[in-house]
């Protein structure tokens, strides 16, 4: 094997596409020519590859623990995660970005988001970007530049999508439909979209792959879809007392250059050695999550140290924060429904939906995508995990009728879920003076 040959590794790994590395370095082909090996004129770009890992094998290399542990440090130096295990997930997404498209079938998205401007989602989403695999950064991303960034066989690029939520916020429309779509089918391999395009005289379809790790940043959610494909970061403005470093892309450009020769590297032996093997998970993890988690296990058991256990926690960690936040919501919408109720027998559908919009201190005024007031549909929606009828005629006064409800549709989820409310006090009369 070659020892470690440090320019031919910068050179061939520092190129922006694998093609310009096919032609190896003069200081490769002195470094063989002293080992009696004969270079080829031209090599490939996996024999390109085999050549780097052997020398950098044989040079003694990173472990990939200390390479992670660097990534983290990077991370975290510039940018305030919620918490520790969003370190982690982050940290091991980014390895991800290097060995997606050679060694694993899916690909969770990382998503970055708040209720509010000025909390770090795009400072979040740049520093991450800095130290990825071939980023493309962009803040209005069309369906048509996502598959033809990500459909390159050889070097897919990993799109890092701003404002996402101008994409998918208020109404609905062809073009962020489509781009819902890739996004959705290509967190696994395999999916694609397909484009008819002209060839001479004849229209022929043309599949685009469009599997590859996405990062995006917005504020509010995902749609229900996208987000249970993702590792959703809830970030936070910082207080006064959490000080982070200035993120200057000039000042941390040769420090990221390097970061990103190591995770290659690193990367580039591990799996070089790893057997397939699929890591034990645990057991809080449903279907999509531990589809989304098991790359990132993997990478976690195969760096040792800290890693396998922060990875675990972290997994059980956002699957436990995402089922109790869609438990809070819903069991709120059902408590806010029952104040809303007060003492009728019945409402409107509306005019339950206008009541819960005015409530002070509730999240229905600045609830969904955009920041929207909640509308009568996802109320529908929420309702129907308790087993709540849709709308249905109801007699307003002697004349007229609504679509809405009658408090008794409530009784059973209000009995189940929610805690009896406080009996009214009872009043004693005060005996007047004789």
């Amino acid at each position: 094997m070659l020892p470690l040959i440090p320019d031919a590794v910068a050179w061939a790994q520092a190129s922006p596409d694998m093609k310009a590395a096919r032609s190896i370095s003069k200081t490769a082909r002195k470094t063989m020519k002293r080992h009696d090996i004969v270079a080829p004129p031209v090599l490939t770009s996996d024999e390109v590859a085999e050549l780097v890992v052997e020398g950098y094998r044989d040079g003694g290399g990173d472990p990939l623990s200390d390479v992670f542990d660097a990534v983290r440090a990077y991370v975290t130096r510039f940018v305030v995660l919620p918490d520790e295990h969003a370190a982690t997930v982050v940290t091991l997404w980014i390895g991800l970005t290097y060995v997606a498209a050679d060694y694993f079938d899916v690909a969770g998205r990382l998503f970055f988001t708040s209720p509010v401007a000025g909390s770090g989602k795009t400072l979040a989403l740049d520093v991450c970007a800095s130290i990825s695999n071939r980023p493309l950064q962009t803040a209005n991303l069309s369906t048509s530049a996502f598959f033809h960034a990500t459909s390159d066989p050889e070097m897919p690029r990993t799109p890092f999508i701003d404002e996402v939520d101008t994409v998918f916020g208020g109404s609905k429309n062809e073009s962020s439909e489509e781009l819902r779509g890739a996004l959705n089918s290509g967190y696994k391999r395999g999916g694609s979209v397909a484009r008819m395009e002209s060839r001479g005289k004849e229209w022929v379809m043309r599949e685009y792959p469009t599997y590859a790790p996405v990062a995006m940043a917005g504020l509010h959610g995902l749609p229900d879809t996208l987000a249970s494909r993702s590792f959703i970061i809830p970030m936070r403005r910082k207080l006064p007392g959490e000080q982070v470093a200035k993120f200057r892309h000039r000042e941390v450009a040769d420090e990221a250059e390097q970061l990103q020769h190591r995770l290659r590297l690193s990367l580039a032996i591990v799996m070089d050695d790893w057997d397939g093997a699929w890591p034990a998970l645990p057991d809080e993890l449903d279907n999509r999550a531990a589809e989304i988690f098991e790359p990132l296990i993997v990478l976690a058991d195969l760096a040792g140290q800290e890693w396998p256990r922060r990875i675990r926690e972290a997994a059980v960690a956002f699957v436990t924060a995402s089922r109790d936040d869609s438990q809070a919501l819903n069991v709120r919408l059902l408590s806010d429904i029952r104040r809303v109720f007060g003492d009728d027998d019945k409402l409107a559908a509306e005019d339950v939906v206008n009541k819960l919009v005015l409530l002070d201190e509730a999240p229905w005024s600045g609830f969904g995508k955009q920041g929207l007031p909640l509308d009568r549909q996802f109320a529908i929606r929420m309702l129907k995990e308790f087993d709540i009828p849709s709308p249905h005629t109801i007699r307003t006064d002697s004349v007229s009728t609504a679509r809405g409800w009658y408090r008794s549709d409530f009784a059973d989820a209000f009995a189940r879920y929610l805690k009896p409310l406080d009996p009214a006090p009872t009043q004693i009369p005060i005996e007047q003076e004789k």
